[in-house]
This record gives structure tokens, sequence and C-alpha cells, in this order.
């Protein structure tokens, strides 16, 4: 019998890799970067109460079976060390913009109206400048 540990690195890890790439590649980078680690905190809570009505309460899944679920979950994990990982930027900068800022924890900035709209979304280091805007 193969050691569990072996099995999970040599057979479990790659099919994790070859789900985490196939299923992220039509996102790009934008996917995970415009929410940061707290939009892949909401992505994974929804797909935990999604896998705790599978495994724990044994109720049928309709779509997305609890392994393909848990696959899923992996790649969250993955952009989540990702993010975390990333330099910060220094936070936000006092600046005579004419406009209130709600900071990521990656230093992005967006623009609200009185609303809640967006208005545009910048980022640094040339915050302000017409070449950072993303909208």
């Amino acid at each position: 019998m193969t050691d569990p540990y072996t099995h999970m690195l040599e057979v479990i890890l790659p099919q994790c890799v070859e789900h985490f790439k196939r299923k992220s590649g039509d996102y790009g980078p934008e996917g995970f970067t415009d929410l940061g680690v707290k939009g892949q905190f909401s992505d994974m809570w929804r797909k935990m109460l999604k896998l705790k009505r599978g495994l724990w309460e044994g109720k049928p899944l309709a779509l997305e079976q609890s392994d393909e679920i848990l696959k899923d979950l992996f790649g969250h994990l993955l952009i989540s060390l990702y993010l975390l990982e990333e330099p910060d930027d220094g936070g936000p900068e006092e600046d005579d913009e004419p406009h209130p800022h709600l900071w990521s924890d990656r230093g992005r900035c967006a623009a609200w109206d009185m609303n809640s709209n967006p208005i545009r979304r910048c980022c640094r280091p040339v915050h302000g400048s017409e070449t950072t805007h993303l909208f």
C-alpha cells in the first residue's frame, strides 16, 4: 500500500494544480486582484457552505460535487497566499483628490459617488495619473 502522503503529493496535488490551471485560465489576474484576499475569502466561504451541504449534511449537490469544490478551494487558497505575499505599497497617502478613498489590502483605492457607486478605480505609485485608472 502506498504511503498516504506520497499519494497526496504525487497523485492528488498534481490533479489540484491541473484543475487550478484549467479553471483560472479564463479569468486572468484581474479575476482575483481587483477584490484582493477579501474577495477570495468570500469565494471560499460560498464554497464551504456548499461543501457543508454535500459532506456534512449528506445532501445531494446538483452541479459541482465535493471533490471539485475541494479542488476549487485549493485554487482559492493558492491565490490567497499569493495575494498575502504581494509587497505592500505603503497604504493610503494624503492628497488633495476630491473623492474619498476606500483602500483594499493591496493598496488600491476606489472613488465613490454619494450613492456608493464606483466612479473610477486607481492604483499607485502614480496615484491620480490618467494612465493608472482601470475604469
